[in-house]
C-alpha cells in the first residue's frame, strides 16, 4: 500500500522531486545557428567571470525539441521521469510544456509565450496541474500586458497583480536565462548577473542564480563539459545546483538538490538536438 511504502516525509520529498522535474527542465531554447516555487529577495550576486570559447554568431529562434530526464530520489525507492517539449504554435507564438510522473503522482506545466523584438520572452498564459499527491491542484495565470497585470484563478483564493514589463512566469524565466547565457557565450563575454522577476503566488518575486564555473558531468548517454549554476538563498539550508552543456546550447544535463532531510538528483536520459540524438564523450 502507498502509505506503508512512503511516510509523510517521503510524500513531501516526492512532491519536490516532481516539481523540480517540472521546473528544472526548461533551460533550453535553441538558436537558429545551431528552476521551485519559492524565491528569495536578496542582494544582487555578481557571477563568476568564466569565458567559454565563442561559437557561431548568435540568433535567437526557439526551435522545437524533446528531452527526457530521470530523478534519483535519495533514501527512498522512488523513480520519476520528466519530459520537456517546446513547440511553435503560430507566428511568434510558442508553447513550452513539462510533465513529471512517477508511479504515485504527476505534475504538468505549460507556458505560452511570444518574443519581443529585443528577444525578451513575454508570457501570455501559464498553467499548472498536480495529481496524485495530497490534494489535486489546478491553477493558471493570464498576462494582460496593455494593463500590465496578471490574473490567477488559483483556488481557494484567486488573485491579480500589477506587474512591470519583463515579468515572467515560473517556466519562461528559465528560457530567458538561457538566452542571456547564450548571448554572453556567443560574444565571448563574462556571464551576466542572473536575476528574474516572477509572478508567483500573488507576489512579484526575484529569483537569483550564480555561475560557479565548469565541471565534467557523467550521464547515461556520456560525459559532458557543463556550466555549473547555483540558486542563491540566504534563509534556507537547501542547495540547488544545475549543470548546462554549452556544446549543446546549454542543454540541462544534471540537477541536484540537497538539504538536511535528504535530496534528489535529475540526470539527462535522452534528448534530440537539431534533429540528432544527443551523446556525450
Amino acid at each position: 500500500m502507498l502509505y506503508t511504502t512512503l511516510n509523510r516525509t517521503g510524500y513531501a520529498l516526492l512532491t519536490r522531486v516532481l516539481i523540480a522535474l517540472s521546473l528544472g527542465l526548461s533551460l533550453w531554447i535553441q538558436p537558429a545557428t545551431g528552476v521551485e516555487a519559492a524565491a528569495d529577495n536578496i542582494t544582487m550576486t555578481t557571477t563568476t567571470s568564466v569565458i567559454l570559447p565563442p561559437t557561431a554568431p548568435f540568433q535567437v529562434t526557439p526551435t522545437p525539441f524533446r528531452a527526457v530526464y530521470e530523478a534519483d530520489y535519495k533514501g527512498l525507492p522512488i523513480r520519476a521521469t520528466g519530459i520537456r517539449e517546446l513547440k511553435q504554435t503560430g507566428d511568434n507564438q510558442f508553447t513550452l510544456s513539462s510533465t513529471a510522473t512517477s508511479f504515485f503522482a504527476s505534475v504538468s506545466e505549460e507556458s505560452n509565450f511570444t518574443l519581443t523584438p529585443e528577444n525578451r520572452l513575454m508570457p501570455v498564459e501559464y498553467q499548472y496541474h498536480r495529481k496524485g499527491i495530497g490534494k489535486n491542484r489546478d491553477a493558471s495565470l493570464r498576462f494582460d500586458w496593455p494593463a500590465q497585470q496578471v490574473f490567477s484563478d488559483a483556488q481557494p483564493t484567486p488573485w491579480a497583480l500589477s506587474i512591470p514589463m519583463g515579468t515572467l512566469d515560473k517556466l519562461s524565466y528559465q528560457l530567458q536565462m538561457r538566452y542571456e547565457l547564450l548571448t554572453a557565450y556567443q560574444r565571448g563575454q563574462p556571464w551576466p548577473p542572473l536575476a528574474y522577476q516572477v509572478a508567483d503566488g500573488g507576489e512579484l518575486k526575484t529569483y537569483r542564480f550564480e555561475v560557479l564555473g565548469e565541471e565534467n558531468v557523467d550521464t547515461p548517454i556520456g560525459r559532458f563539459t557543463a556550466l555549473k549554476i547555483a540558486r542563491v538563498r540566504t534563509d534556507s539550508d537547501r542547495t540547488t545546483i544545475f549543470w548546462l552543456a554549452p556544446a549543446y546550447d546549454f542543454l540541462l544535463v544534471r540537477f541536484l538538490q540537497e538539504e538536511q532531510k535528504g535530496g534528489f538528483e535529475l540526470i539527462l536520459k535522452q534528448a534530440n538536438f537539431r534533429g540528432e540524438v544527443v551523446a556525450g564523450a
